[in-house]
């Protein structure tokens, strides 16, 4: 009976082995790589971009270049990113560190850059790049993936990164890796810091706070003016007490805004991810008001958020001609609020 079950355990054990992940080797020698369990080769497009899918959403973009573009794992990287901004990826920054090293005996550098895209929705992503310099040629590598399952796919798709090899080399795994430091973004001098006991923000160059009149609330704890873009503002309002909840300050945030543009149609919504980690609750509002005889399309941006000491309301207002550059700078306040 013994050697019976032993024999039955053994057939179990090595009928059913671990999965493995399945290589992909380029037709045309370019490179190899490990991927994830399930993923596949979707296509490859101008020649060049190579589009790798997983279950649901999950996809990498591994994009190839030639020995001839002389591109360094730096150029690489640059270059990934500037691909990420131009499909519509709004203010990426970094997110953690950014890491060199060698991986199968090539030079390449790994780094997470969190940002925006708006549309219908308004949607927080972060986007895994990485480079390596192939013995002929380079490559870099894509992958967005949503803030809320970021740990998750994090791990699978920087493994697959690391398995990226020339075509006939053994992998040699990661070696030499090592932290590096990020220099601040152009756009981020000047920027003026608003310390409030409640509540921090950033606001961008030429923002600057105005002073609160008699009117005012007493929940509200600033307001502030672009210098640049003419009558783009931002009010901060902080809600407290045992009875206020992250909903009733939702619906003092609609209110407000419909009071401020009463024939407004809101739409899209969305949520965005803060630096210090917390969820904002996004509503843009599209409407009109007369000022001066003269009627003006005008937009609003509500975010609800909470905060270690309040639940904090921040209302953008722009006219909708400015709308392009307003809302940058807009949700850089909001993503700056801890």
């Amino acid at each position: 009976m013994g050697r019976t079950l032993l024999f039955l355990i053994l057939l179990v054990v090595f009928s059913h082995p671990p999965a493995v992940a399945k290589t992909y080797q380029d037709p045309k020698g370019r490179f190899v790589a490990d991927l994830p369990k399930g993923w596949s080769l979707k296509s490859i497009s101008n020649d060049i971009i190579y589009t790798f899918e997983g279950g649901g959403d999950a996809q990498v973009n591994i994009v190839y270049f030639p020995p001839a573009a002389r591109m360094d794992r730096e150029t690489l990287f640059s270059a990934a990113l500037e691909q990420c901004e131009s499909e519509g990826l709004t203010n990426p920054a970094p997110e953690g560190k950014n890491y060199i090293m060698t991986i199968n005996g090539n030079p390449a550098k790994w780094g997470a850059y969190g940002g925006y895209v708006t549309g219908e929705t308004i949607v927080s992503l972060t986007v895994l790049v990485g480079s390596v310099e192939l013995k002929s040629g380079g490559l870099y590598f894509r992958s967005y993936v949503n803030k809320f399952n970021r740990k998750k796919m994090g791990q699978k798709l920087e493994a697959m990164f690391s398995s990226i090899r020339d075509p006939g080399s053994e992998p040699a795994g990661v070696a030499e890796r090592q932290s590096i430091a990020i220099p601040a973004a152009g756009k981020d001098a000047g920027t003026t810091p608003f310390d409030h006991k409640l509540v921090t923000m950033t606001l961008p160059q030429g923002w600057k706070p105005k002073k609160l009149g008699a009117n005012f609330e007493k929940e509200v704890i600033g307001w502030f003016m672009s210098g640049d873009i003419p009558g783009v503002s931002v009010l901060a309002v902080c809600y407290r007490g045992l009875g206020m909840t992250l909903a009733k300050a939702e619906v003092a945030a609609r209110r407000t805004a419909e009071a401020t543009l009463p024939n407004s149609i809101p739409g899209p919504t969305g949520l965005i991810m803060t630096r210090a980690g917390s969820a904002a609750s996004i509503m843009i509002y599209t409407g009109s008001s007369v000022s001066e005889g003269k009627r003006m399309e005008m937009k609003i941006v509500t975010a609800t958020l909470k905060t270690k000491k309040c639940k904090l309301f921040l209302m953008g207002t722009t006219q909708s001609r400015f709308w392009d550059d307003a809302q940058h700078e807009m949700i850089q306040i909001i993503k700056s609020a801890k």
